[in-house]
């Protein structure tokens, strides 16, 4: 690390992370938990001191507070975007870095509560704090080995393609991108932090994002009303009819635009800092 652990700071400065996300998002509540807890990560793996994943219901939303009114649960992770010292911060600083740690937590969006999401969002932060950066527009390999029962099983591939055993539906993928929300970047004493969703994709929804980018994927998400919820069976949005003709549109706008028409989705003028 670059700096010794300084732990009354790290706290001073996680708690008020904690508070601007909470006041965002709600009070974190896991799987059969009241009000208030979280799920932690194992720190033997991830190597980042409280790394740990808030389950936030359905929220009506309150605009006295600054709360979003969402109708799916949201998962996100939090540890990436934390530096470790006061020092530690400000040789970042000297750097030219004016994010918070990453620049980045990590975030599921999804229909139904999902016991099964802190696990993936764990192994997503060891995946990006151990060993590559997940930035914006990323793909990587994902599929649901089960998804009966509510007994959700997953597997991440390395990137060979590879899926093994025989999944469950048609995802082969996840896609990142910055929360498509006013609530997906937040700023505090120690810098900027975006929500990077992850969106599970199928293999034909991948292939076109291949041949344009993510972006333009994501733009055709949500013409079809999936946006960046990750649905376990979800049918593929080349079998509802009419993709043809909103994709024959989609996939002519220039790149920067696409990102421009991202940017109009949660009312923003101007490209996230932690891009």
């Amino acid at each position: 690390m670059a700096a010794k652990f300084d732990r009354e700071w790290w706290e001073m400065t996680w708690l008020e992370q904690e508070k601007a996300l909470w006041q965002a998002f709600g009070p974190s509540r896991p799987h059969g938990s009241p009000d208030g807890y979280v799920t932690s990560f194992d720190f033997k793996r991830t190597l980042l001191p409280g790394a740990c994943a808030y389950t936030f219901p359905p929220n009506e939303g309150d605009a006295d507070v600054g709360r979003e009114k969402r109708p799916a649960w949201l998962y996100a992770s939090h540890g990436l975007a934390q530096w470790l010292s006061a020092e530690d911060m400000r040789a970042a600083r000297d750097r030219g870095v004016k994010t918070a740690g990453s620049g980045f937590e990590l975030g599921l969006l999804l229909d139904e509560e999902a016991p099964w999401a802190p696990g993936l969002l764990e192994r997503l932060v060891l995946y990006a704090h151990r060993v590559k950066t997940i930035s914006s527009g990323d793909r990587f390999p994902f599929w649901f080995e089960r998804i009966e029962g509510g007994a959700v099983r997953y597997s991440m591939g390395d990137g060979s393609g590879e899926v093994n055993p025989a999944p469950a539906d048609l995802t082969r993928a996840l896609v990142f991108w910055r929360y498509l929300s006013p609530f997906g970047t937040f700023t505090t004493s120690t810098g900027t932090f975006e929500i990077r969703m992850a969106t599970t994709i199928t293999g034909p929804e991948w292939e076109l994002a291949k041949k344009t980018s993510s972006c333009h994927l994501l733009l055709l998400l949500n013409w079809a009303g999936v946006g960046q919820r990750s649905i376990p069976g979800r049918q593929c949005v080349t079998q509802r009819a009419g993709w043809e003709d909103s994709w024959s549109e989609i996939r002519t706008i220039p790149f920067e635009m696409t990102k421009a028409r991202l940017r109009a989705l949660w009312g923003a003028s101007k490209e996230s800092p932690t891009k």
